[in-house]
């Protein structure tokens, strides 16, 4: 590759990266695939490890945004290895995010957690509480997805008390406690799965709080458009949820609505599309809907596939089953 043509390749991965923190995943894939099409016909002769490792990083980061999670893995992989290469642990930190996020989607949780650990790892070398607080909030992501819920609440605190100690303002903030509050919802759902009538929703209600006042403080403003989308979509679905939970119907409806238009800004194979059938889902089964509450499992079960995302897919699976009994 000439000069000219190397500082080609770099303007346009710059131009990717913009479209994607803006949110506009076609437009960055546009400028991003000329580049890997080129780096895939010299292959391992190609001598510009930064531009290999970020080219792979951000078609990794594309495809996890659009939930094509085994091929975001797998770029995700080769971009960890280029920037292990290079000695860059913040490219690398980027990598195993990814890795972990999607390793967790597609079932592989021990991957998930290692990915994770190694991230947060690299703080001996980076010194940043934030990288430190990224690879504990994905080691809590993939925690709670495996189903230990214990575990991913601790991890997640700490990751969050460390980033307030040092960054309080920072957006990543926000994404701790509104997964934090997941991993509460899931913790009570199954009790309820379980048996149990009633469960503290008290943990989940204060995680929500805390998510809503960082959301109107403008606290998100650090995270890509797609992340603040996600973020946005996961919090709805988690208010939907928990006024569910407190019988406070009208709020629950409103919050359902607000997540449904959410996740219609995403890709239509994002696996967050089947956040809406889950609160149909749950919603039916609280008024003793059971052929709603079966379609709507059903619908889950579909989007979550599209998505590429396991344990969803399951969950989906359990809730047809548990349908069909009735």
């Amino acid at each position: 590759m000439t000069p000219t043509a190397a500082q080609s390749a770099h303007r346009q991965i710059r131009l990717a990266q913009y479209a994607r923190r803006a949110g506009d995943t076609r437009l960055a894939r546009r400028w991003a695939l000329p580049v890997l099409k080129n780096l895939q016909l010299q292959g391992a002769a190609h001598p510009d490890l930064a531009l290999v490792g970020q080219t792979q990083l951000l078609i990794a980061q594309l495809d996890m945004s659009d939930s094509r999670m085994a091929s975001a893995h797998a770029f995700g992989s080769r971009a960890l290895s280029a920037f292990e290469r290079l000695g860059d642990p913040d490219g690398a930190a980027d990598a195993l995010c990814v890795q972990s996020y999607c390793a967790s989607a597609i079932g592989r949780h021990d991957q998930a957690r290692h990915a994770a650990q190694s991230c947060a790892a690299l703080y001996g070398l980076t010194r940043s509480v934030r990288t430190r607080a990224l690879g504990l909030n994905y080691l809590g992501v993939a925690g709670f997805w495996y189903g230990d819920h214990v575990g991913a609440g601790s991890t997640l605190d700490e990751a969050r008390d460390a980033l307030m100690v040092h960054s309080p303002r920072d957006a990543q903030a926000f994404q701790l406690h509104v997964n934090a509050a997941f991993n509460q919802f899931l913790a009570l759902s199954l009790q309820r799965e379980q048996g149990a009538t009633h469960g503290d929703a008290g943990p989940l209600l204060r995680s929500l709080d805390t998510a809503r006042r960082l959301a109107l403080s403008g606290d998100t403003a650090g995270l890509t458009r797609g992340a603040q989308d996600i973020g946005l979509a996961l919090l709805t679905f988690l208010c939907a949820q928990a006024s569910l939970i407190t019988r406070q119907t009208d709020d629950a409806l409103r919050y359902a609505e607000a997540c449904r238009r959410r996740v219609e800004r995403l890709a239509s194979t994002s696996w967050l599309r089947a956040l809406p059938h889950w609160w149909h889902h749950d919603h039916a089964q609280q008024r003793g809907d059971h052929r709603s509450a079966a379609i709507a499992a059903w619908s889950l079960r579909q989007a979550a596939r599209l998505g590429e995302h396991q344990p969803l897919t399951e969950l989906g699976e359990k809730m047809l089953a548990a349908c069909a009994k009735r």
